[in-house]
Formats: structure tokens, sequence, C-alpha cells
């Protein structure tokens, strides 16, 4: 969960953004790389951010899982924006993208696009991973363009199956699906899907992960002496419950379907929207028709100049403190923060 501090909490999500001396505490964070910045619990498209972590899947002596539950805005009938609670890392892919080029949908949710490449085979692959490959009649390379050294091969005769290397990991795809991968300690892990979604990891006969749909409104996910139950409204999650008997997080929804309020253990939270005003730059700011417009005491307010690559947000409490940051083309150019008198 989000951590709650005296002090604004900046974290800056790109891996390619130079460090910054600045005045407030910074952190990383591999959880959400899909937005430049995020300010506290607010996203640079107007989206709440909220990584909740459930628990570590520990798959060997050197390799695990966080698996986390995140908010996310999404486009719901007639067009408008609604709030939901999904879970990472539980579903992956690997398909064409258009004639020149893959989408892999990674196991952590991030999406990659990988171009046409001529790169043959890398001599380090897991021998098994090698057969995979090796089975495909013809097949065409691709490769990641955005530097995170990813690289795919697809089999001309079955556009479904294919195999991907990256960081030290073999992923196996059959039928679009993830089937099996070979850790960096060459360990195999055997997967289950149902459509793109995991559903069971093992290691032989050893059992690593489970997700069981128990009723329409309840699901079990078990990963060795640990288990979380999940609890729907419907598609929307309302409920998550560390068995035996720890709530670690429970959601309400507005009649909007947006984010009302959320409780983490004792703490509540309070969330509000507003209507997105069109047009405004959907590559920069806010691509639904709604955004978080405060959080318990804390407002935000957005001003984007006329020529679309230059925001400012201003961030203030009932404590009448406030924080500004300018944002050009995606990066902070300066922070400023005042205090009362």
């Amino acid at each position: 969960m989000i951590n709650s501090c005296k002090t604004l909490i900046i974290r800056f999500l790109v891996a390619a953004l130079l460090p910054v001396l600045l005045a407030h505490t910074l952190s990383a964070s591999p959880f959400d790389p899909r937005f430049l910045i995020t300010v506290d619990e607010l996203c640079d498209d107007g989206d709440l951010a909220l990584s909740i972590p459930l628990m570590r899947v520990r798959l060997d002596d050197s390799t695990a899982i966080a698996l986390r539950a995140e908010h996310v805005l999404k486009t719901g009938e007639y067009g408008f924006a609604q709030s939901e609670i999904v879970l990472r890392p539980l579903a992956t892919t690997l398909a064409p993208y258009d004639r020149d080029s893959l989408v892999w949908r990674k196991p952590n949710g991030d999406k990659a696009i990988l171009r046409k490449s001529a790169n043959k085979p890398l001599a380090d692959l897991p021998g098994e991973a090698r057969k995979f490959l090796d089975s495909f009649k013809n097949y065409q390379a691709y490769e990641s363009t955005n530097g995170s050294n990813v690289t795919a091969w697809l089999a001309d005769d079955s556009p479904a199956q294919g195999l991907v290397w990256s960081e030290g990991i073999a992923f196996c795809y059959d039928d679009g699906v993830l089937a099996w991968f070979i850790l960096p300690s060459g360990n195999k892990v055997l997967v289950k899907s149902d459509g793109a979604m995991i559903r069971e990891m093992r290691m032989g006969d050893e059992p690593l992960f489970s997700f069981e749909q128990i009723t329409g409104t309840e699901a079990r996910i078990s990963a060795g002496t640990q288990h979380l139950v999940i609890r729907y409204d419907g598609s929307r999650i309302v409920e998550i419950t560390r068995l035996p008997a720890t709530k670690l997080a429970s959601f309400n929804y507005g009649s909007d379907g947006l984010f009302a309020a959320a409780t983490f253990g004792a703490r509540q939270r309070h969330y509000a929207w507003a209507e997105t005003k069109r047009p405004l730059p959907a590559n920069i700011l806010f691509v639904h028709s709604r955004h978080l417009q405060s959080v318990d005491d804390k407002r935000f307010n957005y001003i984007v100049t006329d020529d679309s690559i230059t925001m400012s947000v201003y961030i203030s409490d009932t404590l009448q403190k406030s924080t500004s940051l300018r944002i050009h083309y995606g990066t902070i150019v300066s922070i400023r923060e005042t205090k009362p008198k």
C-alpha cells in the first residue's frame, strides 16, 4: 500500500529519468511504469496510483513474484471511466501486433512492442528453450526498441507459438498463452492458464501457486502456506482477506462506478473525482472521462498550457500547505512547496 508520510513523496517511475537532487523523498517503484510520475496517490493521467502488496510467490531460492492489487481506470459502457482493482501479475500473452511487430503482455501487466529483427537465437538460451525454438519450422526474430533488452521469436507456421527471452528468463507460449518458463537457475515452471489468466504454477509435482474460483463472488489464491480470499461484487473486487482472518483491504464504489473509499486495516481513505473537460492532450494528461480530484483533505488542481507539452499540478490540503510541480514533455522541471505563514 502507498505509504503515508508527513512530507510529499515524489516517485519517479521511469528508469530512463536521470537522478535529480531534490529535498523530497525519492523511491523507485517497479510496479507501475505506465506513467512518468506519481505524486503521492496521483498518476500523471489523473488516475489513482494505488498498489497493495498481497503475497510473495517463491519460485526457487533466487526468484520470487510479488503479487499485488492495483487500482486502474478503465473505459466502461457509454465511454465513462470506471474504477477497477486488478491483480498483478496474473496474466500474460504474446501475439502479433501488426505486420512488423509483436505485442508482449508481460506477467507483471506491462506491455512491450517488439519489432522485427535479423537476430539469430542467443547462445545462452537454456537447452530446453532452445529445443522448443528449434521445433519451429521457421521463425521470425523480434527485439524491443526501448533498450529493455527483450528478444522474441514467433513461429511462421503458427503465429500463436513463440518464445520470449527477457532478463535471463525464457517464456514459452503455445496458442498465445504461457505454457512454461525457465528461470535463471535453470528450473522449469509449468503453467496452467485460462486464456491470458494464469491459474496455476508448479515445479514438477510441487505446487507453487494456484488461483481457484470458489463461487461466482469468491476466489482463493494459494502460494505455499499463504492463502488469500478475494471477494467480488459483480466483476469488481470489494474485499481481500489473508486467511485465517486478516482483512487486508476493502473497497467501496460510488453509483458512478468510481472508487469512493478504501479501508486498509484500521485506516480509511476517501476519494473524489471530477469530470474531464474536453479537449485535453491525451498524450500528457486525462485520457479518461473522469480524473482524481482529491484524496481525503488533499486536493489536486491541474493546468495544461496551450502548447499541450507543459503541465502544472497544484496539491493543497486543509492546513493550507501546497506543492506545485511543473512538467515539461513528461519530465519534472521544477518543484515548489509552500507552507502556511
